[in-house]
């Protein structure tokens, strides 16, 4: 065997390795931007819901108000007389 031939051989294996090592680092990456996504993607249905939560207690509370509003008013009109 010629030693000439060992030196491209040797640097063909250390570019094999360090490219299956590219790919490990890679798939790692990409699997941590899919779980960053699945992440975000809850947050982002939390935020919708905490915001329809959010407007039904407005609306709750709008209709609380206008319900105590009119209590009033019928207690004033029932003290008028």
């Amino acid at each position: 065997m010629s030693w000439t031939l060992l030196a491209p051989a040797f640097s063909i294996v250390v570019t094999l390795v360090v490219l299956a090592w590219a790919m490990h680092r890679i798939e790692a990456e990409l699997q941590e931007l899919r779980l960053s996504l699945r992440r975000s993607r809850v947050a982002t249905v939390a935020t919708d819901e905490l915001q329809r939560g959010a407007r039904h207690v407005a609306f709750e509370i709008e209709r609380i108000d206008e319900k105590n509003r009119q209590r009033r008013e019928r207690r004033r009109a029932r003290d008028r007389r």
